[in-house]
């Protein structure tokens, strides 16, 4: 069979014939398919309002052997506006050829419509600020406002003079309860029920990051397994454009309500080590918050926590995707250790 060795537990209790009912282990192996498939789907929300374009992962197996299900996993940013932009490749190298993590779907979600500053809306849990240029675009620097080689805290002090403030923001609950109670229905039906909803995960980058461990850390009833990744924990920044709130780690951690009775989860963080420009500093609060949650009962570094600084990288699209594998392998991590077959 294809994928990841795995480990059977046998059991030392009622297992002779004295007893009528015998325990069983059930596998779904398969043989053949090497690749997964990416499908596109839409769903007319009442949420978060308007048709939202969204994406499938199906792995390897999910068409050879129809009785399988797996968990399912949410995904920032990887279902574009058309559903379909899902890097393959990067989201299957741990379940083959690398055969380190068991099978999962993914659900892609990157369609945050209109303008530009819905994707800060969607993805923030609490209101704060959006920046624009008065002229031009970040992309020109503001119409030239600014230096094409300053750093992030000289852009903010050019940007007094270049760019204006909004407000913005706090839509994230909303983003969740669309997943929830509108995408995951839909993404049942068109797997026919194939998507264990008792093991969800839920994974992002960037502010999908921060979205992702505040959907663990405030509903871990719905998601078992969240990974995030250079997490915007320095939201929401401020009017003034120079001081952020920091308001998970700030407010949302510190709620008391939420340590208590939790359940069991697998929560992995990362950020880069060259994310540590002022006043964001990603690497630090990536590190304060795991060591914050690392405090709870119910988690655990290297058991069901993890934390990762990859030395040197900074914050871009391309650093979060070389990191996904490791992500992905470490919070589905197939239950034995890869090995080579003996003759």
């Amino acid at each position: 069979m294809l994928g990841a060795n795995f480990v059977v537990e046998f059991p030392l209790s009622k297992t002779s014939s004295y007893f009528l009912d015998k325990p069983e282990f059930t596998v779904y192996p398969w043989f053949y398919t090497k690749k997964g498939t990416i499908q596109a789907f839409t769903v007319n929300s009442n949420i978060i309002d308007n048709l939202r374009h969204l994406g499938f992962y199906l792995p390897p197996s999910f068409h050879e052997n129809m009785y399988k299900s797996y968990p399912g996993m949410f995904a920032f940013d990887l279902g574009g506006s058309n559903g379909t932009y899902i890097p393959l490749d990067t989201l299957e190298e741990p379940i083959y050829p690398h055969n380190i993590a068991v099978e999962y779907i993914v659900i892609g979600f990157g369609d945050y419509g209109s303008p530009a500053g819905s994707r800060t809306s969607l993805l923030t849990p609490t209101p704060g600020y959006s920046v624009n240029c008065i002229n031009g675009t970040f992309a020109d620097q503001c119409g030239g406002c600014f230096p094409n080689d300053a750093n992030i805290t000289e852009m903010l002090h050019y940007l007094h003079k270049c760019a204006k403030t909004s407000p913005n923001g706090g839509q994230g609950d909303d983003t969740l309860d669309f997943l929830l109670y509108e995408v995951l229905p839909e993404a049942l039906n068109l797997t026919n029920n194939r998507i264990d909803n008792s093991s969800l995960g839920i994974m992002g980058y960037s502010l999908g990051g921060l979205m992702s461990c505040y959907a663990a850390w405030t509903r871990p009833q719905y998601f078992k397994y969240a990974a995030c990744q250079s997490p915007s924990f320095w939201w929401p920044i401020n009017n003034n454009l120079t001081t952020v709130s920091f308001d998970f780690i700030n407010k949302t951690m510190r709620n008391e309500s939420l340590w208590t009775n939790r359940l069991v989860q697998k929560i992995y963080l990362d950020a880069g080590g060259a994310e540590q420009e002022s006043p964001f500093n990603l690497t630090q609060s990536t590190v304060e918050a795991a060591e914050l949650m690392a405090t709870n009962n119910r988690l655990s570094l290297n058991h069901n926590l993890w934390l990762h600084i990859a030395p040197g990288s900074d914050h871009s699209s391309v650093e979060y995707l070389k990191r996904l594998w490791l992500a992905l392998g470490t919070i589905y991590k197939a239950p034995g250790d890869p090995a080579m077959p003996s003759n």
